[in-house]
């Protein structure tokens, strides 16, 4: 996915010295399924990084023969990995399976261990786990948010910055001796929406790639997709202030059905939802993309 996101520039920069220009590619999550899978076939990295539920489509791609790499590393972040999803991409790929969480703010904020805890790296981030008053959560409990002081950014400081993930901070040393904090994080679940072409043929959109398509249209504030059934989406918008919500509305709508129709899925109802986006009860997070179906 291109644009302005940490990954996407930091990849940019590694390109930039001569070894590794051919080296290290980007593929966009955006594209087609089977336009990647050909790029990755073509390409035969021995690392593959993603986020976690495009690491599980590619999975399901490399399991049904369609993709055919050899990856001696697969390594996930921006939305959660639970076991069963992890164990499905070692047994796809036949490599090991590590996690980052991390953001634009604050890359690399924790690391993957061999007992798969994620440990906090605390020599350039102060992580603040607090409640909905901002009032510092004790260890054990969940956070509404959480705050990220970056001290390895002497360019433009960020203090506290609401990442606006739930994390908790663990109080028990982990048992593979890594003496950094641990923490279990929450964030958004997002879900992988399904169709099928009038051909038969099945289509997977990814959450971040639908969600990126959205939420980059001029005067969208925040915004939920529904897949509510086989054919339609449902989308709750909230549009910035001073913005025409009309006007909001016909841009994302020729946005959706642009991305819909290079996915592959162009016969797709997009609908909107007159209530404005709900945060989830329990969790208080806003979820983004997910089905009904």
């Amino acid at each position: 996915m291109g644009g302005h996101f940490g990954s996407v520039d930091l990849l940019a920069r590694i390109r930039r010295a001569p070894l590794l220009k051919d080296r290290i590619q980007a593929f966009s999550i955006t594209d087609p399924l089977s336009e990647l899978v050909r790029a990755l076939n073509a390409f035969r990295s021995a690392v593959l990084a993603s986020y976690s539920s495009g690491l599980s489509v590619l999975a399901e791609e490399q399991s049904r023969g369609a993709l055919r790499i050899t990856p001696t590393l697969v390594t996930g972040a921006g939305e959660p990995l639970d076991s069963i999803a992890r164990s499905r991409l070692r047994e796809a790929f036949n490599a090991p399976v590590y996690m980052n969480c991390g953001a634009t703010e604050a890359p690399y904020m924790a690391f993957d261990c061999t007992r798969g805890k994620l440990h906090l790296n605390v020599d350039w981030y102060i992580v603040e786990p607090v409640d909905r008053d901002f009032e510092p959560v004790p260890p054990d409990q969940p956070s509404h948010t959480v705050l990220i002081t970056n001290l390895a950014n002497r360019v433009q400081p960020i203090i506290r910055y609401n990442l606006g993930d739930s994390i908790t901070a663990i109080s028990e040393p982990c048992s593979c001796g890594n003496k950094l904090p641990v923490i279990e994080v929450t964030g958004r679940t997002n879900d992988v929406l399904t169709f099928r072409t009038s051909g038969g043929q099945t289509i997977r959109l990814l959450p971040l790639a639908l969600g990126a398509v959205i939420e980059e249209t001029p005067g969208v504030h925040r915004f939920q997709a529904i897949q509510t059934d086989a054919t339609t989406i449902t989308v709750r918008l909230q549009v910035t202030s001073g913005t025409d919500q009309a006007q909001v509305w016909t841009a994302l709508m020729q946005r959706l059905t642009a991305y819909l129709s290079t996915q592959g899925v162009p016969s797709i109802r997009i609908e909107r939802d007159p209530e404005p986006p709900h945060a989830d009860p329990v969790s208080g997070k806003y979820r983004q993309v997910w089905s009904e179906v």
